[in-house]
């Protein structure tokens, strides 16, 4: 099966960033929007690369190359790539780090693995066939009595998460790096995951097929729909990832939090 040849591919970038993992001797180097990247990213890039081409003929999009992303894929299907999310925990050493590969169907992912090297889990996911975490079948049924809230990593919440907090009156928040915020939600350890920043495409697409196939959906928060793929400069303005009953009071209630 496909899917099964992504993990291998997954698996196989994920042992090579461990070669890297809490090294002293990592080079860290600045790119031009800020983000650190290290041989780990560019290592894993050229694994994921040649692995997806050798089963696949079609585009590779991914974030340590430059290569297809001038050009308008919205109605095309092509591959989309983090070969290191959440290179900023990887360098602390912290373990909220993965591998993220998705397959983006006109404009919708249709196929999604996330890979955490150093906890050894894979969460795997395929339109309308589910959504697993090491071969168990997960869906987010959690119906707790108050709300539970996934963060990124960031030390201080912005105003708009600060005001998104206080109307929906989340119970608990907790911070965690990279797309497996996606996984928990997708697990049932949360409700909702909301990001009101800018984030990139390859940051968000294989969490957001787990996400849809446990039950949860994935919202633009200036739209109200459904968050797309092939956008200009590939980059989303904001989302919430929520449990399907919850969706239609998160909708609602993003329209009293100034954007």
């Amino acid at each position: 099966m496909l899917q099964n040849q992504i993990i291998t591919i997954a698996k196989k970038a994920g042992d090579e960033i461990m070669k890297f993992y809490q090294s002293k001797d990592l080079i860290i180097k600045s790119k031009t929007d800020d983000s650190p990247v290290t041989a780990a990213d560019l290592n894993a890039h050229q694994i994921i690369f040649s692995g997806l081409s050798d089963i696949s003929n079609e585009l590779i999009i991914s974030e340590e190359s430059e290569s297809g992303k001038h050009l308008d894929l919205r109605q095309k299907k092509f591959w989309l790539v983090d070969p290191l999310d959440g290179t900023r925990d990887f360098v602390a050493g912290r373990e909220t780090f993965c591998v993220s590969i998705a397959f983006i169907d006109r404009g919708e992912p249709v196929l999604g693995v996330l890979y955490s090297p150093v906890l050894n889990e894979v969460y795997y996911a395929k339109k309308n066939a589910g959504s697993f975490f090491n071969d168990k079948r997960i869906f987010n049924t959690s119906a707790r009595k108050q709300l539970y809230a996934l963060a990124s990593g960031a030390a201080q919440a912005s105003q708009r998460m600060q005001n998104f907090l206080k109307l929906s009156k989340i119970e608990k928040l907790t911070r965690y790096g990279s797309a497996l915020k996606f996984a928990h939600l997708a697990r049932g350890d949360a409700d909702v995951y909301p990001r009101f920043g800018e984030t990139s495409e390859w940051d968000t697409a294989a969490g957001q097929i787990i996400c849809r196939e446990a039950g949860c959906e994935v919202f633009d928060i200036h739209s109200l729909q459904t968050l797309t793929y092939a956008k200009k400069d590939f980059r989303n303005l904001g989302f919430i990832a929520v449990r399907e009953d919850l969706l239609d009071t998160f909708k609602k209630m993003i329209s009293d939090i100034e954007l």
